[in-house]
C-alpha cells in the first residue's frame, strides 16, 4: 500500500519493479492489490483469476529477487458469533492458503476482528471472549498445518480493534498462547504499539501524557515476554502529528470509524520523517525487537492519503523514503 493503491491506478507489477530497482528486498502482498491484478487475468471465475494472479506475481517476485513475506490481511476471521459466517471464512481461508503458496510464502496474516464501514457485525455479532477467539484461530492454524506444504499464521492486534478488544500486542500474545499451536506467531506492528501507548487523537498535540515512557515500558515487557522464534514478522510505521484533535471538526474525521482508525488509514509515515510530522518512538520499538534476537523480516506498513491519488513518480519516491528511513534506524 505504501507505493499507491490499486484503486488509484497503480499497477502491482510496476510497484514491485520500483521496489527492487530502489534496493528493497522483500514485500508484503496486500490482498486488495492481488485482487486488482487478478482483474487483468483470464479465468473461469474469481478464484481461478486469483490463482493465476498469485502465480504471476510469485514468479515476478522470484525473477526480481524480491522475497514475499506474507499475504495479508485475512480480516474478520475470529470471534464471529454466527456459525454460517464462521464456516464461510474457513472456506475462504482454503483459497488463501493456495494463494500464499503460489506467491511463494508460507505465512498469512490475520488481524484482530474490527468493525469497518459496511462491516458492523450488527446482524451476526462478535465476541470478546479470548477462548472463543483462540478457538477460531486454532481451527485456521490446523488448516494451515494440514496444507501441503504446511503454512503459518501471524496474528496481529490492531489498536482500533473494536468491539473485540484485542488491541495491544499483549492481547494478541494472550490469544496466541491460548491456541497452543506452534504455527501461530505474532505479527508485531510498531504503529499499533504507539497507537495504544503514545498517541491520543483527542489531544491537540496528539500525545498521551508520558507517552514515550509508556512505549519504553511496553517494550521492556515485550523483550521479557515474547521469544524471538514466535515473532512471524515485524512492521514499522510512524504517524503524522496533526494540527488539533481529530474530532468532528477535523477534515479527516469520519462518523463511520473511530478517530484512531481514520488516522491509521490516512496519516502513516516512515520512521524519522520529522519533516512530515512523524513523532513516535519507532527507534525504541525497533531496538527492543532486535534485543529479543529476532532476525526475520521487517517491513514498513504505510497507509497515507497521498496513495489515493495517481502520481507516476510516487512509487520511486516512496521507495527512496523507505531506504532513507531504514538507514537511520540501523545506523
Amino acid at each position: 500500500m505504501a507505493l499507491g493503491r490499486s484503486a488509484a491506478g497503480y499497477s502491482l507489477v510496476d510497484r514491485l519493479r520500483a521496489m527492487r530497482e530502489g534496493g528493497l528486498e522483500a514485500v508484503e502482498i496486500f490482498y486488495e492489490c492481488l485482487r486488482a491484478h487478478a482483474e487483468t487475468c483470464d479465468g473461469a471465475d474469481e478464484a481461478a483469476k486469483l490463482r493465476t494472479a498469485a502465480r504471476q506475481i510469485g514468479e515476478l517476485c522470484k525473477s526480481l529477487g524480491l522475497s514475499v513475506i506474507v499475504l495479508q490481511p485475512f480480516s474478520n476471521a475470529t470471534g464471529l458469533l454466527d456459525a454460517q459466517a464462521t464456516a464461510a471464512k474457513r472456506d475462504e481461508f482454503k483459497l488463501w492458503l493456495e494463494l500464499a503458496n503460489l506467491l511463494g510464502t508460507d505465512l498469512l496474516q490475520i488481524p484482530s476482528t474490527f468493525a469497518t464501514p459496511g462491516v458492523t457485525f450488527a446482524s451476526t455479532g462478535v465476541t470478546d471472549d479470548r477462548d472463543a477467539i483462540a478457538a477460531d484461530l486454532r481451527a485456521l492454524a490446523d488448516m494451515a498445518a494440514a496444507h501441503d506444504p504446511p503454512m503459518r499464521i501471524a496474528f496481529e492486534a490492531l489498536c482500533f480493534s473494536h468491539p473485540v478488544g484485542v488491541v495491544r500486542w499483549q492481547d494478541a500474545w494472550d490469544v496466541i498462547e491460548r491456541t497452543q499451536r506452534d504455527n501461530v506467531l505474532l505479527c508485531f506492528d510498531a504503529f499499533h504499539v504507539v497507537g495504544n501507548e503514545q498517541v491520543d487523537t483527542a489531544q491537540s498535540d496528539f500525545e498521551r501524557p508520558n507517552g514515550a515512557e509508556r512505549v519504553r515500558a511496553s517494550m521492556a515487557e515485550f523483550v521479557k515476554t515474547v521469544p524471538a522464534k514466535r515473532i512471524g514478522f515485524v512492521q514499522l510505521g510512524d504517524g503524522e502529528r496533526l494540527n488539533g484533535p481529530l474530532d468532528a471538526r477535523h477534515p479527516l474525521h469520519s462518523a463511520e470509524m473511530p478517530p484512531l482508525m481514520s488516522w491509521a488509514r490516512s496519516c502513516r509515515l516512515f520512521p524519522y520523517e520529522a519533516d512530515r510530522g512523524a513523532f513516535t518512538a519507532q527507534q525504541v520499538i525497533f531496538d527492543a525487537v532486535r534485543e529479543t534476537g529476532y532476525d526475520g523480516p521487517v517491513s514498513f506498513e504505510i497507509f497515507h492519503a497521498e496513495q489515493h491519488k495517481f502520481d507516476p513518480a510516487l512509487p520511486k519516491t516512496v521507495v527512496a523514503r523507505a531506504v532513507a528511513s531504514w538507514r537511520r534506524l540501523t545506523a
